[in-house]
């Protein structure tokens, strides 16, 4: 992958030439009073990319013939459960596993991996097959083990459910993995205002590397190692899975920035919770990909911070992605402002902690405010008061 200047300089500018995106030469940019003051951290699955409704059809007809409560449905209604399964969105399938595990206990039945790959000779399990075929994925190996040394497809087949979703998930997504309405247009203004931009997931890397070429959105973050940050792939052995902080600090550490600095976008309860809990100094929520049906619901669970150490859910909640840039442009003018008239980051930060906390409530207010005045007003959801109900949110 290309070099990661920008990544001191701020986001790749993007020369459009003959409507094919170039990146132009430029010396990275030394961190100085002139770089930029705040950074953007963006989650990926339903961010920056329209990935949640595939990954979650995988993962649903990966897991539908050993739910109990599915055995004896129909194609039919499974479609339907299918279509509900999209609340999942966010969540590990680590995570539906042991929920499914649970499930099976509690009916008496053997886990999952004593009887995976095999499905039985149901409708449920026939229904599973078809539906493989028709997401463009192989049939399931027979057994979890090789039977052949030389057989070189076999050793490669995966030995567990959560390493077959997995490979099944990278498979689909590279080929339907699309960005989300506006994500390009919002990184190109952020890349003309020398933003700082890399990517803070869940997501194991090579799901995200796969995702970023079939969307088109390489030339945004062309290093695996710079530009995206995996709770699932950087921390070894054990990874370090949302509302955990440490994949939000590490995306701020790598573009120089304490979290107080930096924007975090997010679309999950458990992001939001991540964000929160790394300290980062605003936190915008995100329902505008097409995996999210009732806008408003998932505005309101964003802001309810139920997954947050401290109760802290999204300062506001937008709609369209492109909002976020005149939040980061006032945000920018602010700590611009700010940094030149104090002793800089590391007093505020460390021995400073009223003013750095007085300065991060600053942040965030602005953050609401530029929004309130402003003409994205109307497709964007606020804190509610006390007093208020989640409705009176919605302005």
């Amino acid at each position: 992958y290309a070099s990661n200047t920008h990544q001191q300089q701020g986001r790749l500018l993007l020369a459009r030439v003959g409507g094919v995106a170039r990146a132009p030469k430029k010396p990275a940019m030394a961190e100085t009073a002139e770089a930029p003051a705040v950074a953007v951290l963006f989650d990926f699955d339903g961010t920056l990319a329209d990935t949640e409704r595939a990954a979650l059809e995988v993962a649903f007809w990966a897991l539908a013939p050993f739910v109990p409560s599915l055995r004896g449905t129909s194609p039919a209604a499974l479609d339907r459960e299918c279509a509900a399964f999209v609340r999942n969105a966010g969540k590990p399938f680590e995570a539906m596993l042991r929920d499914v595990e649970a499930d099976r206990a509690r009916a008496g039945l053997e886990p999952v991996d004593r009887v995976w790959p095999a499905l039985g000779d149901d409708g449920v399990a026939a229904a599973v097959r078809a539906k493989r075929k028709a997401l463009g994925l192989p049939p399931l190996p027979k057994t979890t083990t090789s039977k052949d040394d030389d057989d070189d497809d076999d050793d490669r087949a995966p030995t567990t459910i959560v390493a077959q979703q997995r490979a099944d998930t990278i498979a689909r997504l590279a080929r339907t993995a699309r960005p989300t309405e506006g994500a390009t247009e919002t990184l190109d203004r952020l890349g003309a205002l020398g933003v700082p931009c890399v990517v803070a997931t869940t997501s194991a890397k090579d799901r995200v590397a796969a995702c970023l070429d079939a969307a088109g959105l390489r030339d945004y973050f062309p290093s695996d190692l710079h530009d995206v940050h995996s709770g699932e792939s950087d921390f070894g052995d054990a990874p370090k899975l949302k509302p955990a902080p440490d994949v939000y600090r590490k995306a701020a550490a790598s573009v120089g920035r304490a979290p107080s600095r930096c924007v975090a976008v997010e679309d999950s309860p458990s992001g939001v919770g991540s964000a929160a809990n790394a300290g980062v100094g605003v936190i915008v929520g995100y329902v505008g990909a097409a995996h999210v049906v009732d806008k408003a619901a998932h505005a309101g669970i964003l802001l309810s911070g139920e997954r947050s150490w401290d109760g802290r859910g999204a300062d506001v909640v937008v709609s369209r992605l492109i909002d976020i840039v005149p939040v980061v442009e006032a945000l920018r003018r602010y700590a611009s402002s700010s940094s030149s008239s104090s002793s800089g980051d590391s007093r505020r930060e460390n021995g400073g902690s009223s003013s750095a906390e007085e300065e991060v409530k600053a942040l965030r207010d602005l953050a609401r405010a530029t929004l309130l005045e402003s003409s994205a007003a109307p497709h964007c959801w606020f804190p509610a008061r006390r007093s208020t109900s989640l409705k009176d949110d919605t302005v």
